[in-house]
C-alpha cells in the first residue's frame, strides 16, 4: 500500500518566490530587455529557462556566447509581456486578455513555448472580431504563424457578408482581397461583393467622389486598380439587371465587357445541357471566373458560421440526410402555436431543430426517426403509450452556451434510447428525453431542468445539479426562446 501527496499550489507559490526575491546567489543567468531605450534587467535561472522553452534549452546545450556569459539581451518585447512570460515559467500562470494576447503569442510562437503558443492561439481564435481581424492578419502574416494566417482568412470568409459592410473591409492589401475573392466558396451575393470591391477601389485610390460624380480620369483610375480583383467576380451568377448595371459602372476593365454581354445572352439557356460545353470552352479564354461559387444549401438565420454547420453535418454523420434538409419551420415565417409545428413537421423522417434564446445561446437536438402520428407505426418506435419515441440515432447539442465551451453533441445510453423524443400534439414543441430539452405549448418559453434524465451529461456534471440545468442557457432550466428552427427532408 502506498500513498501519494500532491501540492501543485505551494510548488508554484515556492517558484513565485524564487523569482521574485532578490538574493542575488540564487541566480544565475541575466535578461536585459531593452525596449523604447530603455533598459530593464531580469534575474532567472537557467534550470527553469531550459525546462520551460524549448529555445533557451537549445541555447544552452549549444554553448553559445549567452550560455558563456550568463546573459542576453533582448530588443523585441516589452518589459511588461517578459515579466509576464517570465513569470509564467516559475508560476504556471498568465493572465491573457484582448490587449496582450498577440505580444505574447509572437514571444512565445519565437521562443518556442508551445503549450502557451497553444493556447493563446486558441484564445485568439475564440475572441477573434471583424474589428480586428484584419490587423491580427497583418501581424501573423509578417511573423509566418501560419496556423493563425489560415483562420483569419478562414474568418473572414465566413464573416464576409458583413465584413464587406464594415470600414475594416477597406484595410485588406490587395493581395489579401485576392486570397478571399479567389475562394469557389464564398458563400455572399457576388453583385454585394462586386458593389464591396467598388467602395475598396475608391477608398484605395483616394477618390472622394460617388461612382456617378466621376470623370473619364477618375473611372480609369479605379478600373486600372480593380482590373486584377475583377476577374475573381463571378459574372456568370449576375441578374440580367445586374450584369446591366455594372457594365453602366464604367469601371469593368476593358476586354471584359465584351464577354460579359456575349455571356449575358446565353443566360436564358442556364439550364441546357449546352451552356456546360460553353462554359468549359470559354474558361480557357476568358478573362474572369466562370465558375460558379459552392454556395452552402443550409438556410439558417440562427446558424450562420461554417464550422457549426460542419459540427452539425459530423455529427449527424450521413451526408446524404444532412444534405437533404431544408428549412420547413421557423417561429419568424410560422408563428408560435405547437400544433401548427407539430401540423407542419410531423411524419417527416429525420428532423433536425435549432433554437436561439434572447441571451444569445444556441442550442438544440436531432431525430433520425422524428415526430410520428402514424398509429400503425407507434408499435415499431414507441417505448410506451405515454408518447415516447424511440430512436438510437438521436441527440442534442449546444453551439452555444454561458460556459462559453466548446460545441458538444449529447447522445442516448444504450437502454435509454426508447425514450429520445416525446410527443404530445397540443401540448409540447419540440421535446427531446424526459424533459431533457423540450418548449412549451407557446413555444416562447424552454426548458432543460432535467438534463441528463435520458442524454449524457458533460464529464464532471450531475443530473439535477445547477450546471446542468443551467448548461444550454442559464436561468436554472428555464429560459426564453427568441426563434426556433426545423430542418427537415423534402
Amino acid at each position: 500500500m502506498f500513498a501519494e501527496f500532491s501540492n501543485q499550489l505551494k510548488l508554484s507559490s515556492d517558484l513565485t518566490k524564487l523569482f521574485n526575491q532578490n538574493e542575488e546567489n540564487y541566480f544565475d543567468f541575466e535578461i536585459v530587455c531593452k525596449w523604447k531605450n530603455k533598459e530593464h534587467l531580469f534575474k532567472t535561472h537557467k534550470s527553469i529557462l531550459s525546462v520551460r522553452s524549448e529555445y533557451f534549452k537549445g541555447l544552452f546545450n549549444s554553448k553559445m556566447k549567452e550560455f558563456q556569459e550568463n546573459k542576453m539581451v533582448l530588443e523585441d518585447v516589452s518589459k511588461k509581456t517578459l515579466n509576464s512570460i517570465l513569470n509564467y515559467f516559475y508560476s504556471g500562470k498568465i493572465q491573457i486578455n484582448l490587449e496582450n494576447a498577440v505580444k505574447i503569442l509572437l514571444f512565445s510562437s519565437k521562443y518556442l513555448i508551445q503549450e502557451l503558443t497553444d493556447y493563446i492561439s486558441n484564445f485568439v481564435m475564440q475572441t477573434c472580431q471583424i474589428e480586428i481581424v484584419v490587423d491580427l492578419l497583418k501581424i501573423f502574416e509578417s511573423r509566418n504563424i501560419n496556423l493563425l494566417v489560415d483562420f483569419c482568412y478562414e474568418f473572414i470568409q465566413e464573416n464576409f457578408a458583413q465584413f464587406i459592410q464594415s470600414e475594416f473591409f477597406l484595410k485588406l492589401k490587395e493581395s489579401q482581397l485576392m486570397q478571399v475573392l479567389s475562394k469557389d466558396n464564398l458563400d455572399v451575393n457576388e453583385f454585394a461583393i462586386f458593389e464591396g470591391l467598388i467602395k475598396w477601389g475608391r477608398h484605395n485610390s483616394n477618390i472622394q467622389n460617388d461612382l456617378d460624380q466621376m470623370d473619364q480620369s477618375e473611372k480609369k483610375t479605379l478600373s486600372d486598380s480593380l482590373s486584377n480583383l475583377m476577374k475573381n467576380i463571378r459574372f456568370i451568377e449576375f441578374s440580367n439587371q445586374e450584369l446591366e448595371n455594372a457594365l453602366q459602372t464604367g469601371v469593368i476593365p476593358e476586354g471584359m465587357n465584351k464577354e460579359i454581354v456575349d455571356f449575358q445572352n446565353f443566360t436564358p439557356f442556364v439550364k441546357d445541357h449546352m451552356f456546360n460545353q460553353f462554359l468549359q470552352k470559354k474558361q480557357r479564354t476568358s478573362q474572369y471566373s466562370l465558375i460558379f461559387r459552392k454556395r452552402s444549401q443550409f438556410n439558417s438565420s440562427i446558424i450562420s458560421k461554417k464550422k457549426h454547420i460542419k459540427y452539425l453535418k459530423e455529427w449527424i454523420g450521413k451526408n446524404s440526410i444532412f444534405s437533404s434538409l431544408k428549412l420547413g419551420f421557423s417561429t419568424e415565417n410560422n408563428g408560435w402555436n405547437c400544433e401548427k409545428w407539430h401540423d407542419i413537421c410531423d411524419d417527416k423522417g429525420p428532423t433536425l431543430v435549432i433554437i436561439k434564446t434572447t441571451k444569445g445561446f444556441v442550442f438544440g437536438g436531432y431525430s433520425e426517426v422524428g415526430w410520428i402520428t402514424n398509429m400503425e407505426k407507434w408499435t415499431s418506435f414507441f417505448a410506451d403509450p405515454a408518447g415516447n419515441i424511440g430512436d438510437p440515432n438521436a441527440f442534442i447539442f449546444s453551439l452555444k452556451n454561458p460556459q462559453n465551451s466548446k460545441p458538444q453533441k449529447f447522445t442516448l445510453e444504450k437502454e435509454k434510447q426508447k425514450r429520445a423524443i416525446y410527443y404530445d400534439y397540443s401540448k409540447n414543441g419540440p421535446h427531446f428525453g424526459s424533459n431533457d430539452v423540450w418548449l412549451t405549448k407557446d413555444m416562447h418559453t424552454g426548458f432543460s431542468f432535467e438534463f441528463g434524465f435520458q442524454y449524457a451529461l458533460p464529464f464532471g456534471i450531475s443530473f439535477r445539479s445547477d450546471q446542468a440545468k443551467n448548461f444550454f442557457a442559464g436561468e436554472n432550466g428555464k429560459w426564453k426562446v427568441a426563434t426556433m428552427e426545423t430542418f427537415f427532408k423534402h
